[in-house]
C-alpha cells in the first residue's frame, strides 16, 4: 500500500510487492542508502504517474510510506485470482456487483431455487417450544412473508434483529448480515 501525503490530502493506492527478498536484499547492496522495489499496483493511475516519469518531490509537507502487508493480499488472493480468470458473464451475482451504477435502483430477487413452482420455507425448527408455525413460508406471496416476519418477531427463538436477518436472508438473493 503507498501513501502519499500532501499537505492535508491524503492518497492511498493498493498493491502488492512484486519484488521477492532475495531482489530487495541485492539491490542494497548497489547504494547502502536505497533499496528497489516493484509494486504492482491494482490501480492503473500509479502504474501511469510512473510511466510519465512524474517523481515525487518529498518535503515537510509532502512525503510518501510504502506499507507491506502480505496478510491483506493474501486474504484476497483467492477472489482477485477467480476475476481474473473469468469471463464477466460468468460472475455470480453480476448484476449487483458488476453494473458500474448506483445499487439503488437494482431490483434484489429472491434466491434461484426459492423461485421454484411450490417451493416453502419450513421455519418450525426456529420456533419457541411448544409453537406451531401454521404455514410454511411461500416467498411469492407478498402477504406470507409479512406473516412469517411477524411470527418470527414474537413467537421465535430468534430476537427481532435476527428474525429479520433470517426473513432478509431468505427472500434476497444477495444479503448482508452485520452479527
Amino acid at each position: 500500500m503507498l501513501i502519499i501525503v500532501s499537505g492535508r490530502k491524503i492518497q492511498v493506492y493498493l498493491g502488492i510487492v512484486a519484488s521477492f527478498g532475495q531482489n530487495i536484499a541485492e539491490s542494497s547492496k548497489h547504494d547502502q542508502g536505497r533499496i528497489q522495489v516493484r509494486v504492482s499496483f491494482f490501480e492503473q493511475e500509479v502504474e501511469l504517474m510512473a510511466l510519465r516519469g512524474k517523481r515525487l518531490n518529498f518535503t515537510k509537507e509532502r512525503f510518501a510510506v510504502l506499507v507491506d502487508n502480505s496478510v491483506m493480499y493474501e486474504s484476497v488472493r483467492p477472489f482477485l485470482h477467480k476475476l481474473q480468470t473469468t469471463e464477466p458473464t460468468e460472475i455470480p451475482f453480476s448484476r449487483y456487483i458488476a453494473t458500474g451504477e448506483s445499487l439503488e435502483a437494482v431490483n434484489i430477487l429472491p434466491p434461484k431455487y426459492a423461485r421454484a413452482p411450490g417451493f416453502k420455507f419450513d421455519l418450525q425448527c426456529l420456533a419457541k417450544p411448544g409453537v406451531n408455525f401454521t404455514n410454511n413460508l411461500d416467498i411469492s406471496n407478498p402477504l406470507a412473508v409479512v406473516r412469517a416476519r411477524d411470527q418470527l418477531k414474537k413467537f421465535s427463538v430468534l430476537d427481532p434483529s435476527q428474525a429479520d436477518a433470517v426473513m432478509d436472508t431468505l427472500t434476497r438473493e444477495v444479503s448482508l448480515i452485520q452479527g
